[in-house]
Parts: C-alpha cells; sequence; structure tokens
C-alpha cells in the first residue's frame, strides 16, 4: 500500500477526507497537538515554527497538504501575520523536509480567494491572481513557491483551489448560516438569487488518488454552483425550519448603517455592511471543466448532500 502523509488532519477538511484516504494509502499524520485520536501514525509538530522532525521522517509517495489558516478577518498586523506563518513559512517549512526524500506527488490545498473577486462568473484558473488580504495572498505565495519546489526536485505538484467547502458541522459563513436557520436568525435578502461555488468535502477524498500523476491548477465545485436559496431551503428543509426573507432595499439600508458603525468602531463590529450585502447578493463561481476533463473529476450536489445528511 502506498504512503501518505496529511497535514491538517484535524481541520474541517482533514477530519472529511481522512477516513477515505485511509481506505487507498498507509496514512501518517501531523498536527500541532501532543496528542492525536488517530489510528494512524502522527506527528506533533508547529509546521508554521519548524520541520518535521527528522526521526518520524518516511519515504512517503503522496504528500496531501491541507493544513492551513482561514475563516478568520484579521484585525491587528499580528493576526494578518499570522496567515503568512502558517499558510506560507508552514509551506516552506513541510516542503523543504521532504527534500532529501521527496515524495512523487504533492497536493496543495489552496482557494479561490487567490482570484481576489467579490463576484464574477465561471471564473477559470489563468485569472489573474488579484488577492489583496491576507489569506488570499498567502496562498499566492504559497502556490508559487510549491511550483519552484516542485520543478526542483521533480516532484508532481497539484494545486486544487477550493470554494466555499461543505460538509457535516461546516465551519465559517456556512456554518454560521446553518446556525442562523436553525434558530430563526437569518433572513435570505431578497429572492436569493445569486450563486456561489461550494464543493463536498468528502468528494475531494475520492479525486486525490487519480491525482498521483496530474500536474497543474485546478478548481473544483460541485458543477452546480447552488444559489443562496437553494443553500438556504435545502438546510432549512434538513432542519425543518423555514426561512424569512428581508427585502433588497431594506437590506441594503441597514447595510449601510452597518458600515456607519464599523468606521466608528474602526473594526467589523456589525456583520451587514455594504461589502457583506455586495457578496450576498452578487454570484461568483468558478469554471472547473479543466478538472473534469484532465482527471475525471466528479462531484456530487452540495445541496443534495445536505439534505441527505443524519
Amino acid at each position: 500500500m502506498k504512503r501518505l502523509l496529511i497535514t491538517g488532519a484535524t481541520g474541517f477538511l482533514g477530519r472529511n477526507i481522512l477516513p477515505h484516504l485511509s481506505k487507498n494509502y498507509d496514512v501518517t499524520t501531523t498536527g500541532r497537538s501532543e496528542n492525536s485520536k488517530f489510528e494512524h501514525s502522527y506527528m506533533q509538530c508547529d509546521l508554521a515554527e519548524e520541520k518535521l522532525p527528522d526521526e518520524s521522517m518516511e519515504d512517503w509517495d503522496v504528500v496531501v497538504h491541507a493544513a492551513g489558516k482561514a475563516h478568520v478577518v484579521p484585525k491587528t498586523e499580528e493576526e494578518r501575520k499570522a496567515f503568512f506563518d502558517v499558510n506560507l513559512e508552514g509551506t516552506k517549512n513541510l516542503a523543504e523536509s521532504l527534500e532529501e526524500n521527496p515524495p512523487k506527488a504533492f497536493i496543495f490545498i489552496s482557494s479561490i480567494a487567490v482570484y481576489g473577486l467579490d463576484y464574477g462568473m465561471d471564473i477559470t484558473e489563468d485569472a489573474p491572481l488579484l488577492a489583496g488580504d491576507a489569506y488570499g495572498k498567502s496562498k499566492i505565495r504559497a502556490e508559487q513557491f510549491l511550483t519552484k519546489w516542485a520543478n526542483k526536485h521533480d516532484v508532481n505538484l497539484t494545486i486544487l483551489r477550493l470554494p466555499l467547502v461543505a460538509g457535516p458541522d461546516a465551519p465559517g459563513n456556512l456554518g454560521a448560516m446553518i446556525k442562523g436557520i436553525d434558530t430563526g436568525k437569518y433572513l435570505r435578502i431578497g429572492e436569493g438569487s445569486a450563486q456561489k461555488s461550494m464543493v463536498w468535502a468528502e468528494d475531494i477524498a475520492y479525486a486525490i488518488p487519480g491525482l498521483e500523476k496530474v500536474s497543474g491548477v485546478f478548481n473544483l465545485t460541485d458543477g452546480h454552483n447552488p444559489s443562496f436559496k437553494e443553500l438556504e431551503d435545502a438546510i432549512a428543509d434538513r432542519l425543518d425550519r423555514k426561512v424569512r426573507s428581508l427585502p433588497k432595499p431594506l437590506a441594503y439600508a441597514v447595510a449601510c448603517a452597518g458600515s456607519v458603525i464599523n468606521f466608528v468602531f474602526r473594526k467589523r463590529v456589525f456583520p451587514l455592511d455594504q461589502r457583506a450585502y455586495s457578496k450576498i447578493t452578487k454570484s461568483l463561481t468558478v469554471d472547473d471543466s479543466k478538472a473534469r476533463r484532465e482527471f475525471g473529476w466528479n462531484s456530487r450536489r452540495v445541496v443534495d448532500m445536505i439534505i441527505k445528511q443524519d
């Protein structure tokens, strides 16, 4: 059985793909905590500050680098720097740890945040990388570093740019939406017609064995790009709840007031400001036809999977 190292196995994506990777590989995980509940080999290591321990090094066939910092809006320079410490320096430390025995394949989990866009339709992998925030910039620099490193060490590099990742116990905006609908504190803005690219976490695990010899950069989506209404209705159906709507003119007025409040306090204390309104009411989708064409990427619709959850 081939050997695989996965970073970020305790994170949301890692937790969802690890059980399926274990069916195809002899898996080793690594993380910052001293103890691991995994049944697999485990290395304690904070990649943001150090390289992998020499005594634990093996000859891995595949490395999946899923560790990263996301889902936080930095409020200070220190918090902004943390994105680069984890997403860039952590990537460098991992790659440099592997140089004596490079893996045959390195799969890097990146993000469509590298495009730096709040809206747009069918964005392809050759779109310019315009990210201005710390998260997107740190992912761009990690991609650039790995591209040079992989070429130098003859490693097959696959970069997966993911949109919003859905699955059980999802964090971030999706988790907040689910909680809001469950507690009755969520309001749909207008008709909820804006579309967003999404992908079901588990499906990424199924793709990994086929990526060992496929190099390049790929967007991954569920191929459906659900609207806010479709997503909200799927969540509400599963939770046996109803979603109330807020007319767009009224929502925009609230968002304007929110922007003023956030400006006065010089931080985002009010969740619905003008930028949030824009992101909710404008579509942002990416094109994953390259992945479907080059390695047969196939996926399930996120809205269907949400309804089917136990």
